[in-house]
C-alpha cells in the first residue's frame, strides 16, 4: 500500500490502536492462507491477478502466485533485489511489476528488467505501480511518481521537486489522481495537472493513503486518510459515513468495494464493512483476526480477498453461511439438540449441557425460562405446536408445555427418554420415547397399543393416523393402534431419523442409507445417497424451506434437495456454500426462519441464506501447468506454462506425453472437476475427474489437440480450453510413401514367386503331359504296330484259306459257296474297320488336317462302285495346326461316317459335297450336302442315328445343325471351335 513515506508506512504496520469496536454477532466465514498453508510470508501488503485469474500477493518476504491449489514464490533466490515487495501489478501484456524497497522490477519470459532511480541509490522505495490507458507503467518510488519510458524512469513533478506523495490511482478513463501530501488531491488530464481538493482538514492535515473509484456510481471518488474516509465532491473532501466510523478503530489503512458495492475498510486492527447504512466489524470475536489489515482487494472473480500484517491474506465467503454466535461460554462444543419458534417468533436452541438459549441476529444468549422446576440440561428436543405452545421433552424430566404464561409438566412421563414430539391432524399431541409411543388427546393420554419399544422420528398424515420412525423401518399407528407393521418393507432393517412430506411424496432419513423418496399415489420410491451427491449417508433431519428446496442435515454438514422431473424425483443441488464447515447435524435441529434455514450442529448452530445466489459468479479459468514428453530412455523435456501451449513437431519416438493443468476457481477450489479429450485419439470428452493430471503411453503418428473443460460446484463450466496442440511425426517405415513402397514390393515379390511358381508347376506339368503323351504315343505306335501285323497276317491269311477253300469245291454245292463268300465278305469288312482303327491309333493322325483327309477317304470309298459323285473341298494342310486328342478325332470321325452312311441308304442322292470352310480364324465349318430327296423337318429327331450324331457333337462342344425339305435333299453343318480343339 501506499504511504507517506517508508517510515510512515512500518510505524502504521507495528502500530495498535485499542479503541472499543461495535458489538459483533455471528461468525463469519473466512478462507485463510498463511506460511503453513504455502504462502511465503505473512506480511501481505498488496493483491494483483493476471489474465489467467491467478492471485499475486506480495510480501515483506518476497511475492508469490496462488492458483487455488500451489504457489509460486519470488524472492531474492529467483531474482528479486530485495524480498521487502510493497506492490505487484501485472499488465495487459501479463508482465508482472514489483515494487520493492530496492526498485521496480520487471519480469517476463524469465527474464527480469530493474528500473532504479538513481542507480546504488540506498532509497528506491517503490510503494504504488498502475497502467495508464494506453499502457504505460506509472509507478511511485520515494514518494514520487514516475512513468516508464523504454527502460528508464522519467520524474512527473505536480507541485515542485520537494512534493510527497502518499499515493495515486488511475481512473477507467485514464485520468491520473494523486494525492500531496500537505496540499491536496490533483488530477493529470491532457498533459494539465489540477488540485481537485486540498488536504486540509478541520485544521489539519489529512494524509491520503488511498484513492478508490466508485464502480457502482460514475464519477464517485473515494479517499482513505489515517483517521477518515472522505468523498470527493465540489472541490473538496466531504467525511463520508463518519456516524459509523465514529468508533471504528484508527489509523485506517485502504478501502474496496465489493461485487454489491458495499465499502470496505482497512484498519490497524481487522477490518469494517458499511453496507445497507450500518457497519460490520471484523476482527478475532467473529472468525477474522485482530491484526491490521493492509490491503483489501476485490479481484475478477468477486473475491474479497484481505492482507494483514502477521496473519497471511483472508478471503471473505459472503453471509450466505454463518455461525452464531453464544453470548457466554457453553459445555459440550455448543452441540445443538432441537430448535423451535415461541409465540413472538423468538427462536429458541437446545444446547446440550447447558440449556435452553435465544438466537436472535447471529447470537445466542441465555433464555429465561418462567419456571424453576425444569432442569434445563436434560432438555433432548423441542416442539411447537399449531397453538404456539413449546413443547419440552428431556432425559428422564419428564414432557413439558409452555403456553407462554407458565409451565406445565406431565408427571408420568419422568421414565423414559423423550425422543420426538410432533402434532396430528386433529389437535392430538403425539411423543415418542424410549420406552414406547404416546398420544395426548382431549379425553387424556393414551398409550400407542403394540407401539416399538424405541421410537426415533414421527410423521402426522391424517387426522388421527401417524407414521412412527423406528430402528427397524416404520409403522402406521391409527388412534392408539399399530395398524400395520412393518409399513414399508424397503425401509426393513434401516434406523429412520426423520421423516418429511412434500407433495405427494414422503423423504426418509436413514442410519446409513442415505434418503428414500416414497410416492405415496404410485407406490414407487428411489433412494437417494452419497453416489447421487449426498455428503453422508446419515440423515439425522429434513425441512422445506420457501423456494421449493429441500434441506438435509447430515453426518457431514447440510444438503439441499430439489424437486426433479428425472428417475430420482429429486436432484442434489451443488454446495453454494463454500468453506461451510463439515460438521454432524442432530434430530429434530433444523428450521426455517425467514429466510434462514437454521442447523443445529454438533459444532454449534450454522445459519444458511436460503436466498443465496451468486449471479457475479465466473467459472473457473483453465490454465496448462506442464507438459512432459518423454524420450526412449525414460528421461522428459518439460515445458511450462504459456512455452506448453505452443504447437509442438515431435518424433516418433516421443509418444509418451503427461500434461498437468488446472482450473483456476479461487471462489471454492475443491469444488473444481475436469473433462478432458485428446483428439485424434478420443473425440470423447472423459467422465468427470478431480485429478488434473492425464498421461498417454504409446501414442500412434498423427496430430493431436487436447482439450479441457474446468466445471465448478454449481457446474459452471470454462468452455472448451484448447490448451495443447501437438503432432507427433512417423519414423520414416512408419511414412505413407515407404508403406506404399513396401507394399509394392512385396506385391512384387509375391507376383515374382508366384510366377515362378506358376511357372515351374506348368513346367512340370508340360513335362509330365510331354511324358505322357510320348508314352501314349509309343503305346499307340506300338499298338498300332503289333495290331496291324498280327490281325493283318490273320485277316489276310483267312481270306486266303477261303478263296483255296473256294476253288476246292465242286459243283452242286452252292449252300457252302455261300458261307465261303460270307466269311470273305466279313474278313474284308472286318479288315476294313481294323483300317479305322489302326489309322485312329496312329499318333501322326491326331490333327485336324488328317482327320479330314481321312473323311475324304471314306467318302471316295463308300462312294465308289456307285452312281453317286462324290467330292471334298476346302482341305488345306494349315489345318494341321489343329491337334485332336483321340476322343474327338473318333467323334469328329464317327459323325461323317454316319452321315455318309445316311446318304447311300436314304437320300438316293446323285452328288455329295463335303465343304470345309474358315470362319473368322476361330470357326471350322464343315457341311456336308446332297441332292436326295430329303426329308420333312418332324422326321429329324425319330431316327437312332441322328441322335447318336448329336449326341457326339455335343461331346465335341461342336454346334450340328440339319436343313431338309422334300425333294430338295439336305445339308447337315457342324460349326468346331478352333480355340477348344
Amino acid at each position: 500500500m501506499n504511504w507517506e513515506t517508508g517510515k510512515i508506512f512500518k510505524r502504521i504496520l507495528i502500530a495498535i490502536l485499542f479503541s472499543p469496536l461495535f458489538s459483533f454477532g455471528q461468525k463469519f466465514t473466512f478462507s485463510h492462507l498463511d506460511i503453513e498453508d504455502g504462502l511465503i510470508q505473512s506480511q501481505v501488503t498488496h493483491f494483483a491477478q493476471d489474465s489467467k485469474h491467478r492471485l499475486w500477493i506480495a510480501t515483506f518476504g518476497g511475492a508469490c502466485r496462488f492458483d487455488g491449489k500451489d504457489y509460486l514464490k519470488i524472492s531474492k533466490s529467483k531474482g528479486l533485489s530485495s524480498n521487502f515487495v510493497y506492490t505487484v501489478f501485472v499488465d495487459k501484456h501479463d508482465r508482472l511489476w514489483i515494487g520493492t524497497d530496492d526498485g521496480l522490477l520487471c519480469t517476463a519470459n524469465g527474464k527480469n528488467l530493474r528500473f532504479a532511480v538513481s542507480p546504488g541509490h540506498k532509497n528506491n522505495t517503490t510503494t504504488a505501480i498502475a497502467a495508464g490507458k494506453d499502457g504505460t507503467i506509472y509507478c511511485l518510488v520515494n514518494n514520487k511518481l514516475y512513468r516508464v519510458r523504454d527502460k528508464s524512469l522519467v520524474a512527473m513533478q505536480i507541485t515542485g521537486s520537494e512534493e510527497l506523495l502518499t499515493c495515486f490511482n488511475i481512473s477507467d478513463a485514464g485520468v491520473i489522481y494523486a494525492a500531496v501530501y500537505n496540499k491536496g488531491v490533483y488530477s493529470f488530464d491532457h498533459n494539465k495537472w489540477t488540485l481537485q481538493a486540498s488536504s486540509a482538514f478541520n485544521g489539519q492535515t489529512a494524509v491520503i493513503g488511498k484513492i478508490l473509484f466508485d464502480k457502482f456510481k460514475k464519477g464517485n471518488i473515494l479517499l482513505c486518510s489515517t483517521n477518515n474516509v472522505f468523498q470527493l465532491a465540489g472541490g473538496e473532501l466531504k467525511p463520508y459515513a463518519d456516524n459509523l466510523l465514529a468508533g471504528a478503530a484508527k489509523p485506517f489503512s485502504c478501502i474496496e468495494q465489493d461485487a454489491d458495492g458495499n465499502l470496505w475498510i482497512g484498519s490497524v486492527k481487522g477490518a469494517y464493512c458499511i453496507k445497507s447504512n450500518r457497519i460490520i466489524g471484523f476482527n478475532s470475536q467473529n472468525g477474522f483476526t485482530d491484526n491490521p489489515v493492509i490491503d483489501i482487494y476485490n479481484d475478477v472473480d468477486n473475491n474479497l480477498w484481505l492482507g494483514t500484517s502477521g496473519s497471511g491474506a483472508y478471503k471473505y465467503e459472503g453471509d450466505g453461511y454463518l455461525t452464531a454466535n453464544p453470548k457466554v461460554q457453553t459445555n459440550n462444543s455448543q452441540i445443538i439438540i432441537g430448535l423451535a419458534k415461541t409465540k413472538n417468533g423468538e427462536v429458541l436452541a437446545n444446547v446440550s449441557g447447558t440449556g435452553i438459549m435465544k438466537y436472535e441476529q447471529g447470537v445466542l444468549s441465555p433464555y429465561l425460562l418462567p419456571t424453576n422446576n425444569l432442569n434445563t440440561s436434560l432438555v433432548s428436543c423441542l416442539f411447537t405446536d399449531r397453538q404456539q405452545n413449546i413443547w419440552i421433552g428431556t432425559n428422564f424430566g419428564g414432557l413439558w408445555r409452555s403456553d407462554g404464561a407458565g409451565f406445565k409438566m406431565f408427571p408420568w412421563t419422568t421414565s423414559s427418554i423423550i425422543n420426538v414430539i410432533s402434532q396430528a391432524a386433529d389437535g392430538a399431541i403425539w411423543f415418542g420415547t424410549s420406552l414406547g409411543c404416546y398420544r395426548i388427546a382431549k379425553n387424556g393420554v393414551q398409550a400407542i397399543t403394540r407401539a416399538p419399544t424405541f421410537v426415533s422420528t414421527l410423521l402426522p398424515l391424517g387426522a388421527d393416523s401417524v407414521l412412527i420412525g423406528t430402528h427397524n423401518g416404520v409403522q402406521l399407528a391409527i388412534g392408539n393402534k399399530i395398524v400395520l407393521e412393518p409399513a414399508l418393507s424397503f425401509l426393513d432393517r434401516s434406523s429412520v431419523y426423520s421423516m418429511l412430506r412434500v407433495g405427494n411424496a414422503i423423504l426418509f432419513g436413514t442410519d446409513d442409507k442415505g434418503v428414500f423418496v416414497w410416492q405415496v399415489n404410485t407406490n414407487k420410491y428411489v433412494n437417494i445417497d452419497v453416489a447421487e451427491g449426498l455428503k453422508s449417508s446419515s440423515i439425522y433431519c429434513m425441512a422445506a424451506d420457501n423456494n421449493g428446496q429441500i434441506w438435509v442435515g447430515t453426518g457431514k454438514g447440510v444438503n439441499r434437495l430439489k424437486k426433479s422431473s428425472g428417475r430420482l424425483m429429486f436432484k442434489v443441488l451443488n454446495n453454494s456454500y463454500p468453506k461451510s464447515e463439515i460438521a454432524e447435524a442432530n434430530q429434530g435441529s433444523l428450521l426455517l426462519s425467514g429466510d434462514e434455514m437454521l442447523l443445529g450442529t454438533t459444532k454449534g448452530l450454522k445459519i444458511y441464506k436460503t436466498a443465496q445466489v451468486n449471479p457475479r459468479a465466473t467459472p473457473p479459468q483453465t490454465v496448462l501447468n506442464e507438459v512432459r514428453i518423454y524420450g526412449k530412455n525414460g528421461k522428459y523435456r518439460s515445458l511450462m506454462d504459456d512455452s506448453a501451449a505452443a504447437p509442438l513437431k515431435l518424433s516418433h519416438d516421443q509418444n509418451h506425453i503427461a500434461i498437468s493443468f488446472l482450473g483456476i476457481h479461487l471462489k471454492d477450489p475443491e469444488s473444481v472437476t475436469y473433462q478432458y479429450r485428446l483428439t485424434g485419439l478420443n473425440d470423447k470428452f472423459s467422465q468427470p475427474v478431480k485429478n488434473p493430471f492425464v498421461e498417454y503411453f504409446s501414442l500412434p503418428p498423427g496430430k493431436y489437440c487436447f482439450e479441457i473443460i474446468s466445471i465448478d460446484g454449481n457446474g459452471r463450466q470454462s468452455g472448451n480450453s484448447v490448451l495443447a496442440r501437438f503432432e507427433i511425426v512417423p519414423a520414416f517405415y512408419q511414412g505413407t510413401i515407404f508403406k506404399i513402397i513396401v507394399l509394392l514390393a512385396f506385391l512384387i515379390c509375391g507376383i515374382i514367386i508366384q510366377t515362378l511358381w506358376h511357372q515351374k508347376k506348368k513346367r512340370r506339368k508340360m513335362l509330365l503331359e510331354s511324358i505322357k503323351k510320348e508314352e501314349v504315343v509309343k503305346i499307340r505306335q506300338q499298338t498300332a504296330e503289333d495290331f496291324h501285323d498280327d490281325l493283318g497276317n490273320k485277316l489276310t491269311r483267312i481270306s486266303i484259306l477261303s478263296e483255296i477253300l473256294q476253288s476246292r469245291m465242286g459243283e452242286g454245292k452252292e449252300e457252302e459257296r455261300k458261307l465261303v463268300e460270307q466269311i470273305k465278305s466279313n474278313t474284308l469288312s472286318l479288315y476294313n474297320g481294323t483300317k479305322d482303327i489302326l489309322w485312329a491309333l496312329n499318333p501322326r493322325n491326331d490333327n485336324l488336317y488328317e482327320i479330314l483327309r481321312h473323311i475324304k477317304e471314306i467318302g471316295i470309298e463308300q462312294f465308289a462302285d456307285t452312281a453317286i459323285s462324290f467330292e471334298m473341298t476346302g482341305l488345306h494342310t494349315d489345318l494341321k495346326q489343329y491337334r485332336l486328342n483321340m476322343e474327338h478325332s473318333r467323334n469328329l470321325l464317327m459323325i461323317f461316317k454316319e452321315l455318309i452312311n445316311n446318304v447311300l441308304k436314304h437320300a438316293h442322292a446323285t452328288s455329295v459335297r463335303i465343304i470345309a470352310s474358315r470362319q473368322d480364324n476361330e470357326k471350322l465349318l464343315l457341311a456336308i450336302r446332297d441332292d436326295g430327296v430329303g426329308f420333312e423337318a418332324d422326321m429329324l429327331t425319330t431316327g437312332y442315328g441322328m441322335n447318336n450324331i448329336k449326341a457326339r457333337a455335343k461331346r465335341i462342344n461342336a454346334h450340328l445343325s440339319v436343313e431338309s425339305s422334300k425333294g430338295a435333299g439336305t445339308i447337315t453343318k457342324l460349326i468346331i471351335n478352333l480355340k477348344q480343339v
